[in-house]
């Protein structure tokens, strides 16, 4: 039976059976390809860098077909295009002496994959079966005895012996055990010994690690487990409530009223500068944090180092402003939400100064964002009925028993409790690293406190920054980073010169008169200047002058045009250039643009003394050839859009490794990826997909009458064919092109890109 045989049979067999068995029989082949993983020790196929996470990404996604809410949920399908990145990064054969055995690792993550896609069980299957075939070991009749003996409930009876990898399950083992992930090692020994049967309070206990622990990977999610397995587990008893909003729009009287329904409105002179946080106790040990963002649009650009998972959202919105434009507003922010807190519940309050209600087309956001909870009319000013109302919706949705109140091991929270003292009776900010590890020892834990460091950071309870640890730093209140680089910011913005280079130019001196204030100058010493100016090099707020010690740019406080009009004409298809777009549904994140300069700052081009940089743009010079510089790229955010134009003679190469660090930046955020089209002439631009499905026939475009041949564009771009192309193990020596049912792009680029040939009347910059 051929690979296509054994599929097609598969799928015929999965149609009679129920979802929940089908269910059962994805994951059953996901768990059998899994120890072919080991079938290079130590999974080195994967970078170190990513190994971690690549491995979560696996686990997380065989773990989530095992419960039905879970995997019936709107964002299930983010877990299968985790695991297929896992199985894209493995796929690299032609790296290894033995290409059987790394095809063999990235089939095991494909199984997984789509094993997480509710509709290719049948390829989680034939994966299976051809990871086993790559290492001689024809696993076909017992994935096929697997599926007889779930179909008539008889899992009982499956093969289950370990042996039947040979050395491959050693492999597998000893890589867990030796890169931390022991616990990973007993789980899935556990499941063979069981017969497949999975342990549900076991499975809910992974499924409901706290998304920030997932996201550092493997390692840190076996250090979670096995702290709760040893010390038992507690609620954190906290959460952050954060209202965000454009200025004026009322999140200032919000904080007030949630604290105090009958409180007083602040003045106008009381509107937020950068963050205010306060505490609101809402019964026992259960207490929020409100923060209150300022509604400044420079400032949004920082919101990604504070908005996170876990959180509730609040956007306020002035019910007094009738616009064309209301739900685009609105629509921005939630956005902003996505990118960052992923699915996180959100309530819309408009805030309505008179009689006359404004639409926003509120079940339209809800369908598209089904996390909105609520949107909500009121008057801050006057309905206190109606705040003591949604007060109590917030104490029901971050109750005790909620997941958003994340359990922790019982150990962590003893510690966490030390330091919240600190802060609230002390008033300390942060304190040395030999002060926590004294913390850490009198709460009775004596190893592995770097890990649980680890932990409390990625949990946002208080941050240390290993590769900025000459600093001695570990902060307690992450308030302390907030308020002082929104000040930063905020003092830039505000001082810098119009229209020339300086205006977002930071020297390390300038910090001295930033926080020149009584207050300011005691919660930020002169000796903690270098660690905020290094945690903005960190987080892509800035870049350091060249030849200039102690200086920085900052591009979100860049002037908002070019500094010489026009540059962009030279970019055109017509004068050789290559031209490519990013567009979005909702709203680019404010940072994309701003990150992407700082990473590419040493290669910005200059004209005089003063380099081709803005706001929302860069003119960038190539150097992938030794002794090259005709290369040159542009670089716009106009919009929804990001245009990215390129010519010279390595313009191939040169616009790869642009689109890489772009992909790269859009795969962090935690919301659809954009769409990516390439320019088939100046104004025409179609997706990849479309390019490759049009294959040797002409392309004609009605609008100009002209006919254009995908060859030509898929050369003069470079581009790669998808889906990924993959060696059929009947045959090793023969390339199969393998087609799922699903999208398979690389997660960033064209998951919505099925959709037809797009024409659009734009110029690349407007």
């Amino acid at each position: 039976m051929t690979r296509d045989e054994f599929r097609r049979h598969v799928e015929t067999e999965l149609q009679t059976m129920s979802a929940k068995n089908v269910r059962r029989f994805a994951r059953l082949c996901a768990i059998r390809a899994l120890p072919f993983l080991g079938a290079i020790r130590d999974f080195v196929y994967w970078p170190e860098e990513s190994r971690q996470i690549h491995l979560q990404n696996i686990f997380y996604a065989i773990d989530i077909i095992g419960d039905s809410i879970v995997f019936d949920a709107f964002y299930t399908n983010d877990a299968a295009y985790d695991a297929y990145d896992a199985a894209d990064a493995a796929n690299v054969y032609d790296t290894f002496a033995d290409a059987d055995a790394s095809y063999a690792a990235a089939d095991a993550a494909y199984a997984a994959a789509n094993a997480a896609y509710a509709a290719a069980n049948a390829y989680a299957a034939a994966d299976a079966a051809n990871a086993a075939l790559r290492v001689n070991k024809n696993f076909r009749d017992i994935i096929l005895d697997d599926l007889l003996a779930i179909k008539n409930y008889e899992l009982h009876t499956v093969k289950h012996d370990v042996n039947i990898y040979g050395e491959i399950w050693t492999n597998f083992q000893k890589s867990l055990i030796s890169i931390g992930c022991e616990y990973w090692a007993k789980l899935y020994q556990n499941i063979f010994d069981n017969q497949f049967q999975i342990d549900e309070d076991s499975l809910k206990q992974r499924l409901n690690v706290p998304s920030s622990i997932r996201a550092e990977g493997a390692a840190a999610v076996a250090y979670y487990l096995e702290g709760i397995a040893e010390y038992g587990k507690k609620g954190m008893n906290e959460v952050r409530i954060i209202l965000l909003g454009d200025k004026g729009a009322g999140k200032t009287s919000l904080a007030r009223k949630l604290l105090d329904p009958e409180a007083d409105l602040p003045n106008v002179e009381d509107s937020t500068q950068g963050v205010d946080v306060s505490e609101w106790e809402i019964h026992g040990d259960l207490r929020a944090h409100i923060w209150d963002f300022a509604g400044h649009v420079v400032t949004h650009t920082a919101h990604r180092f504070f908005l996170a998972e876990s959180c509730v959202y609040v956007i306020v919105y002035n019910g007094r402003e009738e616009k064309v434009q209301n739900r685009s507003e609105i629509e921005y922010w939630v956005s902003q939400i996505q990118n960052y807190g992923g699915n996180s519940p959100v309530y819309i309050l408009i805030n309505e100064f008179d009689s006359n209600p404004i639409d926003i087309g509120e079940r339209g956001l809800q369908r598209k964002y089904p996390f909105i909870k609520k949107v909500i009319r009121m008057s801050l000013k006057k309905d206190i009925k109606a705040i003591r109302n949604f007060r109590t919706q917030l104490e029901q949705l971050i109750g005790d028993d909620t997941p958003l109140n994340k359990a922790i091991p019982a150990s962590w929270f003893a510690v966490k409790e030390r330091l919240t003292e600190l802060f609230k009776i002390q008033n300390k900010e942060h304190i040395t690293l030999e002060d926590f590890q004294k913390i850490a020892n009198e709460s009775g834990i004596s190893k592995d406190i770097e890990k649980m460091r680890e932990a409390l950071h990625a949990l946002g309870i208080c941050l240390h920054y290993d590769d900025i640890d000459e600093i001695n730093t570990f902060v307690l209140s992450p308030t302390w980073i907030t308020y002082g680089i929104y000040k930063i910011i905020d003092w830039l913005s505000r001082n810098g010169k119009q229209g020339t280079q300086a205006r977002g130019l930071l020297r390390k001196k300038d910090l001295k008169t930033i926080f020149m204030q009584k207050e300011d100058k005691k919660r930020y010493p002169e000796s903690k200047h270098d660690f905020l100016i290094k945690l903005m090099l960190k987080y892509e707020l800035a870049y350091p002058v060249k030849d200039k010690p102690d200086a920085y740019i900052l591009p979100l406080a860049l002037p908002k045009d070019t500094l010489r009009p026009g540059i962009e004409k030279s970019f055109t298809l017509k004068k050789g250039g290559l031209l490519l777009r990013y567009t979005v549904e909702g709203a680019l994140p404010p940072d994309t643009i701003t990150r992407f300069i700082v990473r590419h700052h040493k290669s910005i081009a200059s004209e005089g003394n003063k380099q081709i940089v803005w706001r929302y743009g860069v003119f960038l010079l190539g150097n992938s050839e030794p002794g090259n510089t005709n290369d040159k790229a542009l670089i716009v955010e106009d919009g929804l859009t990001i245009w990215v134009a390129v010519k010279g003679d390595n313009a191939k190469k040169f616009l790869k490794s642009i689109r890489t660090s772009l992909n790269n930046i859009f795969s962090e955020y935690k919301s659809n990826d954009p769409t990516l089209e390439y320019a088939v002439d100046d104004d025409i631009y179609l997706t990849e997909n479309v390019i490759w499905s049009i294959g040797d026939n002409p392309y004609y475009d009605g609008r100009t009458g002209r006919e254009f041949f995908m060859k030509e564009v898929i050369d003069g771009y470079g581009l790669e064919e998808h889906p990924l192309k993959r060696l059929d193990a009947d045959n090793p020596q023969k390339p199969e092109v393998e087609k799922p049912p699903w999208p398979l792009i690389s997660k960033v680029g064209l998951i919505f890109g099925i959709v037809g040939a797009i024409a659009t009347v734009i110029s690349v910059v407007r």
